[in-house]
């Protein structure tokens, strides 16, 4: 699966997922990405307000640099084919920030 998606006006969105997205989708949505049941709910697809919020929140180049408001990245989002491949690319950047810091965290134990 990518990461990137285009919205309705043809903009490519791609979507990395840090420390720093999983705080301010905390701080913004009231939900924490590290409960099981948030992430299993985000890779299904079922909770697309709070989908919206982290692919904002995740754009590489960053919504508010390209002066764009939550309101308006959600309103660039004109059909179903852009909804599904923008939760499949949250879903996706979201799976590889635990991978990688799973991954991360056996190699420095199995360094030890």
């Amino acid at each position: 699966m990518a990461t990137t998606f285009k919205d309705g006006t043809g903009r490519k969105w791609s979507l990395v997922v840090t420390c720093g997205t999983m705080m301010r989708f905390e701080r913004e949505t009231g939900s924490s990405l590290f409960d099981p049941k948030m992430f299993k709910e985000i890779q299904a697809g079922v909770k697309v307000l709070n989908i919206l919020h982290l692919a904002y929140f995740a754009a590489e180049k960053g919504a508010p640099e390209k002066n764009i408001s939550f309101e308006e990245f959600c309103e660039s989002i004109t059909d179903a084919a852009q909804m599904r491949a923008m939760c499949d690319a949250a879903g996706e950047a979201l799976t590889l920030f635990f991978q990688s810091h799973e991954n991360g965290a056996v190699a420095k134990t199995s360094k030890s």
